[in-house]
C-alpha cells in the first residue's frame, strides 16, 4: 500500500504503478545496491502512465520509467556543495543538466551563480538553450542567448534554496531545527529558471511503506513544499535522511540506486 501522496493507482485499469514504487525501492534498499551518499538515482515515474506505454510495453522493458534523474554532490574546500543534475525524460526526448553550488546550511542555499542546458533529441525546430542565473544586489538574474532578464528579486539576507538542493534536507539539518509549523517564506529555484518566493515547508507525517516482494518495511519521514505558482510537492525521507521519493502534479521520482556506473559525462556551461 503506497502513501496516498504518491499513490497513482486509484481508478486504473491494472494497477502497476504501486507495484514499480515498490520494486525499485526494494532494488535501491537491497544489500547488492551499496548507499552513495554523492550520488543517487531516481526513476522517473508517470502519474498517469495509461496514456505511456501499453500492457505489452510496460512487459518487454520491465517498468512504467520515462526517464531518470542522476543526482551528485561533492564537497568543496571551502565547506560548500556542488550539484550536478542529469535529467532524462524519454516521452519529450529532453535531456537537462544542472550544475549549481550551495552554502554549508541547513536549507543549502544556492551560493554563486548556476548554470543549466536544455537539448532536445526531437526532429522540431527547438533543439535546445543554455542559459546562467546569479544574484546581485537582491535581483536574481537568468543570462541566456546574450540577453539578460530578472526572474525575481530576493532580500539578500534571505537564502535561495534550488529545487534539487531540498533532497539533501534529511541530513542537513533542517528537519532538527524545523518546528510544527515547518518553513514559512523560502524563495525556490524551480528548474533552475523560475523564482517561487514565499514557499512554504511542512510536515506531512510518518509512513511505514511495505515492499511486499522483498519482506521490508521503510519508516519514511514526509514533507510538502508548496507556494504561490508552485503546486504541492510531496518529499519522502529515510530515516537516515536519504531521499526515497519525490512526488510532483505529473511524475513521481523514485530512488533506483547509487547511479549509473556507466552514466556519460556530460559538462554544463
Amino acid at each position: 500500500m503506497l502513501h496516498w501522496s504518491y499513490d497513482y493507482d486509484s481508478g486504473a485499469q491494472a494497477p502497476l504503478f504501486g507495484r514499480h514504487v515498490e520494486r525499485l525501492l526494494a532494488r535501491a534498499l537491497s544489500p547488492a545496491h551499496r548507499e552513495n551518499d554523492g550520488r543517487q538515482c531516481y526513476a522517473i515515474l508517470p502519474n498517469f502512465w495509461s496514456g505511456y506505454k501499453s500492457a505489452a510495453e510496460i512487459e518487454a522493458d520491465g517498468g512504467i520509467a520515462i526517464g531518470d534523474l542522476d543526482l551528485r554532490r561533492t564537497r568543496d574546500a571551502d565547506n560548500c556543495w556542488n550539484y550536478e543534475i542529469r535529467r532524462t525524460n524519454s516521452t519529450s526526448g529532453e535531456t537537462a543538466r544542472y550544475r549549481f553550488r550551495t552554502r554549508d546550511d541547513p536549507l543549502r542555499s544556492v551560493d554563486g551563480g548556476w548554470a543549466f542546458r536544455s537539448d532536445q533529441s526531437g526532429s522540431g525546430t527547438f533543439d535546445g538553450l543554455e542559459a546562467k542565473g546569479l544574484i546581485s544586489g537582491g535581483r536574481v538574474l537568468l543570462t541566456m542567448s546574450n540577453r539578460t532578464i530578472e526572474i525575481g528579486r530576493s532580500d539578500p539576507a534571505d537564502g535561495i534554496v534550488p529545487f534539487w538542493a531540498i533532497s539533501d534536507w534529511g541530513v542537513s539539518g533542517a528537519g532538527e531545527i524545523m518546528d510544527a509549523d515547518g518553513f514559512d517564506h523560502v524563495a525556490v529555484l524551480e528548474n533552475m529558471s523560475r523564482l517561487r518566493r514565499g514557499v512554504s515547508f511542512r510536515r506531512v507525517g510518518q509512513w511505514t511503506q511495505d515492499l511486499p516482494a522483498s519482506g521490508l518495511q521503510i519508516a519514511m519521514q514526509g514533507f510538502m513544499l508548496s507556494g504561490q505558482g508552485l503546486p504541492p510537492v510531496y518529499w519522502w525521507f529515510a530515516d537516515n535522511g536519504r531521499l526515497l521519493v519525490v512526488s510532483t502534479t505529473f511524475q513521481t521520482y523514485v530512488l533506483a540506486g547509487a547511479g549509473s556506473a556507466d552514466a556519460k559525462e556530460e559538462a554544463v556551461p
